[in-house]
């Protein structure tokens, strides 16, 4: 039995062992970009508002349009959420890809001594 496992050990820290680089995969996709990349327009109602302060809308004209910046910012919000998963993905392969070329470039150099 020690004999065996002296064996495996042996086998384990061997070149042979470790002959083997795997290569980087990488099958994401950038997300999709939201319906509408315009913010909403401020109803006609408010010109005038940021130069006086005030307003002639209704609530429901104002109701309306904090719904529609709150579904744009919604929309902006989980853009981002899936463009920093796929800049994530793009770091873990290039971080994949640095440990695949020096595994290939430490076999090659083992081959020549």
């Amino acid at each position: 039995m020690k004999k065996a496992i002296l064996v495996l050990f042996a086998f384990l820290l061997s070149p042979v062992a470790n002959a083997y680089c795997f290569s980087p995969s990488f099958y994401v996709t950038p997300p999709d970009e939201p319906g509408t990349w315009h913010k909403p327009t401020p109803p006609i109602c408010m010109t005038g508002y940021k130069y006086s302060g005030t307003h002639t809308c209704s609530e429901w004209e104002i109701e309306n349009y904090v719904t529609d910046l709150e579904d744009y910012l919604r929309k902006l919000s989980e853009y981002k959420d899936e463009l920093n998963t796929f800049a994530d993905e793009v770091v873990n392969f290039l971080d994949e890809a640095y440990q695949y070329a020096d595994c290939e470039t430490r076999e090659t150099l083992e081959t020549i001594k």
